[in-house]
């Protein structure tokens, strides 16, 4: 396990994608330079600055799917957020959490959403 450094890197999403947070191939641009700085055992501070109409499949690509290599706790630690508006962080950390659940049990979650489905036909 690679061990986190008290140093922060900063990720520009503009500079990354552009400044529109709208496709999840986007955000999949945005996870793969954060995985980076995280395996190489550093912290990520990313910027939202000049960016714009941040959806729910970027940020489940960007962010979400973080959750199935590392652990809450070291995102929490080791992922900070900035540049955004209030209401976009929320949205983001509603995002995160309800990963984290995900990634913690994800075969618990798969059966509830599939009976939800089965009672909805």
């Amino acid at each position: 396990m690679v061990e986190m450094a008290n140093e922060f890197i900063s990720i520009s999403v503009f500079d990354t994608i552009g400044s529109l947070c709208v496709a999840s191939d986007d955000g999949q641009k945005v996870f793969n330079v954060i995985k980076k700085v995280f395996d190489d055992g550093l912290k990520v501070k990313l910027s939202f600055r000049n960016t714009c109409m941040i959806t729910g499949a970027f940020l489940n690509s960007a962010i979400s799917q973080l959750n199935a290599c590392f652990d809450g706790r070291r995102l929490e630690d080791n992922l900070r957020i900035e540049d955004i508006s209030d209401e976009d962080r929320l949205y983001c950390k509603g995002v995160m959490s309800i990963a984290n659940l995900y990634y913690e049990n994800p075969e618990k979650m798969e059966n509830a959403i599939s009976e939800i489905l089965e009672d909805e036909e």
